[in-house]
């Protein structure tokens, strides 16, 4: 976010929904909202954890 400081980026914390990987809130990361209903960002680590987390809903 800007104007965050690094010790401000720790409350922003982010962690893989699909396997639970710490995710540096200040890069870019893969994100999914699957459902129009209801809306919910999930991180990712990864691409390739994105696609698991999507293969394993089906």
């Amino acid at each position: 976010m800007p104007g965050d400081t690094p010790d401000d980026a720790a409350v922003h914390e982010r962690w893989c929904d699909h396997c639970g990987s710490r995710i540096d809130p200040r890069s870019w990361h893969p994100v999914a909202a699957p459902s129009a209903e209801r809306y919910r960002v999930h991180h990712f680590c990864s691409e390739s954890c994105r696609e698991r987390w999507y293969d394993g809903r089906e």
